[in-house]
């Protein structure tokens, strides 16, 4: 006598989502247990910035305002980066 066909695909992917369905009430119960407060909130890093940082700020927005089209404005911005250099040099 034969036995049931299973489906080893079928199986595994049931078998997942019950070991996420076990995990995931585990994660709720530990969040209760802690009365963890889960609402989104703004970071803010601490204030270590300094010019180096403000120059790869503004490479990138220059750079992705290049690749949207906006060269005129990306111009603009690379003006500041070099005042910044500069600036940056004399520190």
């Amino acid at each position: 006598m034969m036995g049931d066909v299973i489906n080893l695909d079928e199986y595994r992917k049931k078998k997942e989502e019950t070991h996420v369905d076990i995990l995931s009430q585990r994660v709720n119960d530990i969040i209760a247990d802690l009365d963890l407060d889960l609402t989104p909130k703004p970071y803010y890093p601490e204030k270590r910035i300094n010019i180096g940082l403000c120059i790869d700020s503004l490479l990138f927005a220059s750079d992705s305002l290049i690749d949207m089209g906006y060269k005129n404005i990306a111009d603009d911005i690379d003006d500041l980066i070099v005042k910044l250099s500069i600036e940056q040099s004399n520190i």
